[in-house]
């Protein structure tokens, strides 16, 4: 990890974003905004409830 995070240093903040797993799971939202704003990905809702997605149509696929 600390390797990993020490070229995403390297490279800068245009190439490589941390993301801190547990500012994710206790603030969602404003961690999957920042994420698809740095992936230039417009803002969906659908993804603070991915798990409702499973094998929807659109949806995320899981193979078995």
């Amino acid at each position: 990890m600390a390797n990993m995070y020490r070229q995403c240093m390297q490279i800068g903040p245009s190439r490589c974003l941390p993301v801190y797993y547990e500012h994710l799971v206790l603030h969602p939202e404003p961690n999957m905004r920042a994420i698809l704003t740095f992936l230039d990905l417009a803002w969906d809702s659908s993804v603070l409830h991915h798990e409702e997605m499973i094998n929807e149509l659109g949806g995320i696929s899981l193979s078995l």
